[in-house]
């Protein structure tokens, strides 16, 4: 436990040392005092973050240009500080190089009333939770789940650098992409199976303590997670649901990439052809990075030249794309209110440059984009089929097995059956898809 703790320039303490005793402490104060910020100081001390705020600059106290904080911890001195952006962390004054290192060292447990979101809020909320309690006991946690974010910070930014219609895709990108892809699945199954592990440690003490409450009452924490399908189509937005590989609930909303098309021909008077164009060839998805002196010549529907700006066109296109997505994460959560594990998302819309940006604004960083390129589709209104055939094989494969629609005198049957019959219409077809 901590035997003593001390503030330099942290919120509104210039200084404040406290001793504290063996077993339970109770701090009294009016409001605004500082009892939130002693309470701040702590969990900061033990998982390096704060539970108020994102950024360290905020607890720094108001014109110090730096904060520290000092505790005895059985028998341990450790002193955490905060300047010029760096974090630094000493135990009897050795230096911690890594985070990673240091959590552990001092295990805290916070309650506040944000915390019922953890029950009543998204499912984020309650992985977070987990992702808390976990690091501070398990190292291998800790570690696989930093790998994991690590590699899909790079995997996406990989995904940013590929051309997006997959014609000028680099040989030696396709081989990174599904190297980080299949790092990926590894780091995830790891997390999950310790997730899982974890909640099925706590469920007899979670029992014990429900029946001092009421003895006839059981209950039991279970981690369910699921897999959400997003297939933006042209006319139809299709959201699917998958728990273990299954298709359990699946909806329809009626919106889709057309919608954006018809945006910019209606805003600039021009046709579909130079909409479809100007979305994938020269907008963004996100204004973010839009450029404000970027301009592109077009011809009107009434054979008037005029100038479309980028960042006006990406503002456009970001509006819509946040309304399809906005009521994608709404169907979900009428659909379901199971754990998702992450999200997929696959279709023409998907493939607009940085889209990415505007799915992780909506979604956070659990969800993955797959090309239409990537999972060898011709057409995007195919995606979604071949989206969960995609999901299938990489789950089949992680566990080295194989399957197949046809069995191998099926297999024989279709390739004579295309030998002999490519002057038929369904030869035709069969020719059509497999040979150009």
């Amino acid at each position: 436990m901590i035997e003593k703790l001390e503030l330099f320039n942290f919120r509104c303490y210039d200084y404040k040392k406290i001793d504290l005793k063996t077993g339970i402490n109770i701090i009294v104060g009016d409001n605004a005092s500082g009892k939130s910020s002693l309470i701040e100081a702590i969990h900061v001390l033990g998982t390096c973050k704060s539970f108020r705020t994102h950024l360290d600059k905020d607890m720094i106290m108001f014109d110090k240009d730096f904060y520290s904080i000092f505790a005895t911890v059985r028998d341990k001195s450790i002193t955490l500080s905060y300047l010029n952006g760096e974090k630094k962390i000493n135990i009897d004054n050795n230096y911690v190089k890594t985070l990673s290192k240091y959590i552990g060292t001092l295990n805290v447990v916070l309650f506040s009333p944000e915390d019922l979101n953890i029950i009543k809020g998204e499912p984020k909320n309650r992985r977070k939770f987990i992702d808390v309690c976990l690091s501070q006991i398990d190292k291998e946690y800790l570690e696989t789940l930093i790998d994991y974010n690590k590699i899909l910070k790079e995997r996406n930014e990989l995904l940013k650098k590929i051309e997006f219609d997959g014609r000028n895709l680099e040989k030696n990108d396709d081989i990174l992409l599904e190297l980080y892809t299949d790092k990926l699945i590894e780091k995830a199954y790891v997390i999950v199976l310790k997730r899982k592990e974890f909640l099925e440690q706590i469920n007899d003490e979670v029992d014990h303590k429900m029946k001092l409450m009421k003895e006839d009452e059981k209950v039991s924490l279970i981690y369910k997670p699921s897999v959400e399908l997003i297939n933006i189509g042209e006319e139809k937005t299709e959201v699917s649901i998958f728990k273990k590989g299954i298709l359990i609930e699946t909806e329809c909303i009626e919106i889709g990439g057309k919608n954006i098309d018809r945006d910019i021909c209606y805003i600039y008077d021009i046709s579909r052809k130079q909409a479809v164009y100007l979305k994938e060839k020269f907008a963004l998805a996100s204004k973010r990075n839009a450029s404000t002196s970027w301009n592109e010549d077009v011809l009107t529907n009434n054979e008037e030249n005029i100038k479309i700006n980028q960042y006006e066109i990406s503002e456009i296109i970001c509006s819509r794309i946040k309304e399809i997505l906005d009521l994608t994460k709404k169907q979900i959560n009428l659909l379901t209110k199971m754990e998702i594990s992450y999200i997929i998302i696959t279709g023409g819309c998907s493939q607009v440059n940085d889209f990415d940006l505007v799915a992780n604004e909506i979604f956070g960083h659990e969800m993955q984009i797959y090309k239409v390129n990537e999972i060898g589709c011709r057409h995007n209104k195919y995606s979604s089929v071949l989206g969960m055939i995609k999901y299938y094989h990489e789950k089949l494969t992680f566990r080295n097995k194989l399957a197949y629609t046809v069995d191998e005198k099926q297999q024989e049957e279709l390739i004579n059956f295309r030998k002999s019959n490519n002057s038929s219409v369904l030869g035709k077809i069969y020719e059509y898809f497999f040979d150009n």
